[in-house]
């Protein structure tokens, strides 16, 4: 629906405003493996609910070799800047 050319915030506010003509809907179960490009996309997450745990690999890149993510990045895009303590 966007690109890094042109937002189409019209198509969005239409979108948020509760049209779906252009929203595609997939099928979801426990253990399918969803791939797309979210900077584009607009997508939204179902609420957490339940016993059991939801695992989220979230996948990024850069352009030059050896780049780290800043604090800030890392607390928007993961919720937390330091690793999950492992036992």
């Amino acid at each position: 629906m966007r690109s890094a050319d042109d937002e189409r915030y019209d198509n969005v506010a239409r979108v948020l405003a509760g049209d779906t003509t252009d929203v595609v809907m997939l099928p979801m179960s426990p253990g399918t493996l969803l791939i797309f490009e979210g900077r584009h996309s607009i997508h939204r997450v179902t609420p957490i609910a339940g016993a059991t745990t939801r695992l989220v690999g979230l996948f990024g890149y850069d352009t030059q070799p050896g780049t780290m993510s800043s604090e800030l990045l890392k607390l928007v895009r993961y919720g937390r800047s330091e690793p999950v303590a492992t036992s």
